[in-house]
């Protein structure tokens, strides 16, 4: 995690002193209590000078579209809601031994394609877990029903030996 420099998520942090904002690597930004607890990672598209609060993940769950279902494994981890603009924008963390990239070719992808959705994204190779060589990230943005550019992202990693699943559902762009 980098310091907490100046930088795009400083209009976050600004904007909720209750909080400890700072970058990470790859896009992404990292949310904490002050005392360094509920860990969410978020994408660092999503940050600005908005209200943000950690939640509890059953109440992101219950927001998710139908299309849309967790691992069998799932273990949410934190949750964060973001409101300004006229939009919210929720994050749902979980850990999944689902690695990358079947979790998206073999789990969301299925989803999306049979909602009728439209997707773009990748994923980013490198060394994976143990031995393997896999690619390490995974970046997907999904279209809403209504036509919604990006209206639902999924982007994960490898925490230790686990997937980290960042899950960002964004309404009233």
């Amino acid at each position: 995690m980098a310091a907490d420099a100046p930088g795009p998520w400083d209009a976050l942090a600004r904007a909720d002193p209750e909080l400890r904002v700072a970058a990470s690597a790859g896009g992404r930004v990292v949310v904490t209590d002050r005392d360094g607890a509920g860990e969410v990672f978020m994408r660092e598209t999503d940050v600005g000078p908005y209200f943000a609060r950690l939640v509890p993940c059953s109440a992101v769950a219950a927001s998710l579209p139908a299309w849309f279902r967790l691992t069998d494994d799932a273990a949410p981890t934190s949750c964060l809601e973001i409101t300004g603009d006229g939009r919210t924008v929720q994050v749902l963390n979980f850990l999944t031994v689902v690695g990358i990239p079947a979790l998206w070719d073999e789990f969301y992808e299925k989803q999306a394609s049979a909602a009728g959705l439209g997707f773009h994204g990748a994923s980013a190779s490198g060394p994976g877990v143990e031995t393997r060589r896999a690619p390490r990230s995974l970046a997907y943005a999904v279209d809403g029903p209504d036509g919604g550019d990006n209206a639902l992202s999924i982007d994960a990693f490898y925490r230790g030996d686990r997937t980290l699943a960042v899950i960002t559902l964004r309404r009233g762009q």
